[in-house]
Order: structure tokens, then sequence, then C-alpha cells
């Protein structure tokens, strides 16, 4: 449940983690997703939502079920390429991945989300390729940071910023890699971590991601 802009949960996210692996890969017929907290979902090949949990259905679509549907078809357009990218490498061979990010809940609501991701080749089923097992953990705004500033004092922070820098933040928004930001502004990955690190400075942030949030707020606002 959800305490101010921090969400509680009574089981740790490794226990749900480490029983929902071990119970799919147990074969058990009678294994139900539905008894746990974190947002669950199975995907095929395809990237196609084949299973689904209540936490998903209720937190992300609002009691709905996303079963058939793509995850691109249900986030916004600032967060799909992430997704495709983690995807991408799941079934590339990567056999699985734990990442800290940001997403939308139903409401409309912007939070960062701990993201655990598998490959399931173990099943041999093309239908139940990838797992996600995801929850929210903080509401975006909620640091001290950004809740000194406002929408208006980023907006005139991002505007004095070089094309350069303002591409690098639009790209770290997009989820590219250094190395593809590198590529698209013709500097070296070197330049770009140092010009990267200097943003950050400007705006008094201590993590990338934290040049997504902002973006996020002001793309929620209409401001870029």
């Amino acid at each position: 449940m959800e305490s101010g802009s921090v969400f509680s949960f009574s089981r740790s996210f490794e226990d749900e983690k480490r029983n929902i692996v071990a119970e799919l890969l147990s074969g058990n017929p009678s294994f139900d997703l539905q008894g746990f907290q974190s947002i669950v979902v199975l995907l095929s090949k395809e990237r196609i939502i084949t299973a689904e949990n209540k936490a998903f259905c209720d937190l992300v679509l609002a009691g709905r079920s996303g079963i058939g549907w793509t995850m691109d078809q249900l986030q916004p357009p600032q967060f799909r390429k992430m997704e495709q990218k983690i995807d991408s490498l799941l079934l590339d061979g990567v056999n699985s991945l734990e990442l800290e990010h940001i997403g939308a809940l139903a409401d409309g609501r912007t939070c960062t989300f701990l993201t655990f991701k598998r490959r399931l080749d173990e099943l041999k089923n093309p239908g139940h390729s990838i797992l996600i097992v995801s929850r929210p953990i903080a509401i975006v705004g909620s640091s001290e940071i950004e809740c000194r500033r406002s929408l208006s004092e980023l907006l005139v922070l991002l505007q004095e910023l070089d094309s350069v820098d303002q591409s690098i933040c639009r790209s770290y928004s997009r989820g590219d890699s250094t190395k593809d930001i590198a590529a698209s502004v013709g500097l070296t990955t070197r330049a770009v971590e140092f010009r990267r690190q200097k943003i950050l400075d400007q705006f008094g942030f201590d993590r990338p991601i934290e040049i997504v949030k902002m973006l996020v707020r002001l793309e929620e606002h209409g401001l870029v």
C-alpha cells in the first residue's frame, strides 16, 4: 500500500521475486499469480501479455486486463524505447536484469519503479518467454530538489543548456545508451559522460534518472 510518496509492502521484493521464479520453474499447474503484491506479468516472444496478476491490472490498468496487448500499447511514448531495449537484451541472450526506472500508474502519476525481468527459456513455452516482476517505489516529485524547484525554474535551467546538452537530456529520457548518444551528437562517450555530469551539477541532481524525471514533469505540463 501507499504511505505518503513511498509505497510499502508486507513482503520484500526479493522474496516475491524468488518465489515467483521458483514456482514458475517448478511446473506447478496450480500456481497462481494473484497472491503476489508486486506487479507480475508474463510476455510472449512478441512481447504480448499472456498472463497478469491483480496488482498489474489495478495499478497500471485501473482494473482492466492487458491480456493480448503489447507492453508498448500500455506505456506512454517516453517509456517505450526503454522497454523495447530491455526486452531485446533479454530475447538476445541476457538471462535477467534488475533496474530502477520511471513509469506511469493508472491514475496518471509518474513513479520510480523497481523492476526485475527474466527470460524463461526453461519453460519452453513461446507464450511465456519473459517474466516481469515490478513494484512502485515513490512518486516522482517527492525528492527535496523537486519539491523545492518550480516547473518554471526547471524550464529556465533546461533552456540555458546549449543544443548539444539539451539533446543529451532528451536522449537519456528516451532510454538511449551513452554510446548511442555519443554517435547521435558526434562526440566520444567520455565527452558525453563529462557533459552529463555538468548537467547534473547544474540542476543539483545526483543521478541521470533525475534528468528523466524532470523532463517527464515538464512534458506532463506541456512545457517541452
